[in-house]
């Protein structure tokens, strides 16, 4: 992330300063857990179709995934003077996520077979930040004046959820041949977006 300062207008009687910062960030993470267990007890169990069932649920889990993420940040500041200063700040943050889960569990509650559960779903967020802010000293009345005013743009999506419940069938058979899916196949997308605004005006007089 590197950042300098320069100095303008040298040979002037008043040289202004300008900073700036410039960041650029990648990152990628792997998730693979084939051995993962859990167990609930005393709670509705966890597909939607069992809720009235309160035994204890035990699952052995497979999740795995994959992120890819990008971050970048660019600062600029300019010191007019030594009363007065403004600086802008623009932030991007971007990651997108491919996640897919299989598990195996049983319930008491519900009988002696053995589940099988598969999800799978890709999920992307992205947010953009805008700041903008100055410093102003006013010495004919000694009075201080600060402005900031920030912009935020938010998105969430969900993009193709995946989910299947049906019972285990016996090793060597295929699923077809089992009596019927525990739940019935989903498909969702889900999307959110935000923006937000926020300014502020500071007077500040001895």
């Amino acid at each position: 992330m590197p950042g300098n300062q320069l100095t303008l207008f040298k040979k002037s009687k008043n040289p202004k300063a300008l900073g700036f910062l410039v960041g650029l960030r990648y990152n990628r993470e792997t998730e693979y857990d084939p051995g993962s267990t859990f167990i609930r007890t005393g709670e509705p169990s966890m597909m939607r179709t069992l809720a009235m069932n309160t035994g204890a649920t035990q699952a052995r889990v497979a999740p795995s995934g994959i992120t890819h993420s990008w971050n970048a940040l660019a600062s600029l500041s300019l010191k007019l003077n030594r009363n007065n200063s403004i600086s802008l700040l623009a932030m991007a943050n971007a990651l997108g996520q491919a996640n897919a889960r299989y598990q195996r569990f049983r319930n008491p509650g519900i009988g002696v077979d053995e589940y099988a559960s598969e999800d799978q779903y890709y999920e992307q967020r992205r947010m953009f930040v805008y700041q903008l802010s100055s410093r102003h000293l006013i010495p004919a009345i000694n009075t201080k004046v600060e402005a900031d005013i920030s912009y935020t743009d938010g998105n969430r999506d969900l993009l193709d959820f995946k989910a299947l419940t049906y019972v285990q069938p016996p090793p060597g058979e295929p699923i077809t041949e089992v009596e019927a899916a525990l739940t019935a196949p989903t498909r969702a997308y889900r999307f959110l977006n935000e923006t937000l605004l926020d300014a502020r005006l500071t007077l500040e007089v001895p």
